[in-house]
């Protein structure tokens, strides 16, 4: 088969023409995949920052502001394109975090696209109380988990992951039938 026109037919740089990026010998890899979108306030920035290393000592591509977007950059596109793309989002919810209309908003968005929402406590934010009316409707149905280390969120945003991976379980979807549509939960 011919390669198509303007593309080398031989090996460019030292790699063979049409090699697979990511492989020896192939072109280097594209910018890893954006699975989870880091969303804090800048008062928590130590805690983001341990978090997010977090994320790529596992291997999870993960889009944090201030690593993701550089000087100059475009914040509200940069956002936009990362929510869209990702496919849960870790909130650090403190009270910086709370009182900030960017991390409501940003949760916001990534609700309406259907996006996992994940709440971490960060201190400060115990109870219903410790948030606002609008953090509040936001969170009616999700649970909000204390952020004990940075490796038990990332624990529990891979399982989050897996769980969002799986093929359609359609036994389950059988007993759901059985029991008048409802679903137990595992």
């Amino acid at each position: 088969m011919k390669p198509p026109a303007g593309a080398p037919s031989g090996p460019v740089n030292g790699v063979p023409a049409g090699a697979p990026a990511g492989v020896p010998g192939g072109p280097p890899p594209g910018p890893p995949v954006i699975r989870v979108f880091l969303s804090h306030s800048s008062a928590d920035r130590r805690k983001a920052d341990s978090l997010y290393a977090a994320f790529n000592q596992a291997g999870i591509g993960c889009f944090y502001s201030p690593h993701a977007i550089g000087v100059g950059g475009q914040y509200q596109h940069e956002i936009m394109r990362a929510i869209d793309e990702c496919e849960v989002m870790v909130v650090l919810l403190s009270p910086d975090a709370v009182a900030s209309k960017h991390c409501l908003r940003e949760a916001t968005l990534a609700d309406s696209k259907n996006k996992i929402l994940l709440p971490f406590s960060t201190g400060g934010v115990k109870t219903e109380k410790d948030i606002t009316a609008e953090w509040s409707y936001l969170l009616t149905t999700i649970q909000m988990s204390p952020m004990t280390s940075p490796e038990d969120v990332v624990a529990l945003t891979q399982q989050h992951l897996v769980q969002r991976r799986r093929p359609a379980d359609h036994a389950g979807d059988a007993a759901a039938a059985s029991l008048g549509g409802r679903r137990e939960l595992p």
